[in-house]
């Protein structure tokens, strides 16, 4: 993440209900709050979680992608309950092959147990919403 302009500012951090700890990634040398990455560490492993938005407009790019990747965008895992009603503002809505998704935002984009012969494709899938 360092050498895509991304910084944890090397802090590991408690996780609160995330796991036990986790790194947050921010944009290096932006004065900003907004996190675009997240490690979880966990009692059974890692976890990557993107934060992505306007998911339809890369449709065509996670269609394309390994089934490590794509299952996270259509898979069942994350998908919204409505538990906060019609209008939560946590709800990630998109078209993905001519289907309509809705995932939890606080759930969704996780990546468990990322090993080291993937990280190509993650960060490429980075690299695409991020340019």
């Amino acid at each position: 993440m360092n050498a895509l302009g991304y910084t944890s500012q090397d802090k590991i951090v408690d996780g609160i209900c995330y796991g036990r700890h986790m790194m947050l990634f921010r944009k290096a040398h932006v004065k900003s709050d907004k996190v675009y990455a997240r490690l979880y560490f966990r009692e059974n492993g890692v976890v990557l979680h993107y934060y992505f938005s306007d998911v339809t407009k890369h449709a065509t790019y996670i269609e394309k992608c390994p089934d490590y990747i794509k299952d996270v965008f259509v898979g069942e895992y994350a998908t919204c309950t409505h538990c906060k009603g019609d209008k939560c503002k946590f709800r990630k809505s998109y078209q993905i092959a001519g289907k309509d998704y809705e995932k939890c935002n606080g759930l969704t984009f996780e990546f468990f147990h990322p090993s080291l012969d993937r990280l190509e494709s993650y960060r490429d899938l980075f690299l695409e919403f991020y340019p």
